[in-house]
């Protein structure tokens, strides 16, 4: 399912729009990571594209990586 996130891209840097905590963001605002990641842990939230599109992308995603 990661294939639908893959045109928008993980950073570890400065998000404003999608912070790993909320509440962290709205105590400190945006700020720059500047630790050394380990590990990463992706939690999908509700899907809300719909099925049709999913299949259809993630097609697409197998025709292209063969």
């Amino acid at each position: 399912m990661t294939t639908a996130c893959k045109p928008y891209g993980s950073y570890a840097e400065v998000d404003a729009r999608g912070p790993v905590s909320w509440g962290l963001r709205e105590r400190r605002g945006p700020f720059r990571y500047t630790g050394a990641l380990r590990a990463v842990t992706y939690t999908p939230g509700e899907l809300r594209t719909a099925p049709a599109v999913v299949d259809a992308v993630e097609r697409e995603a197998a025709r292209v990586a063969d």
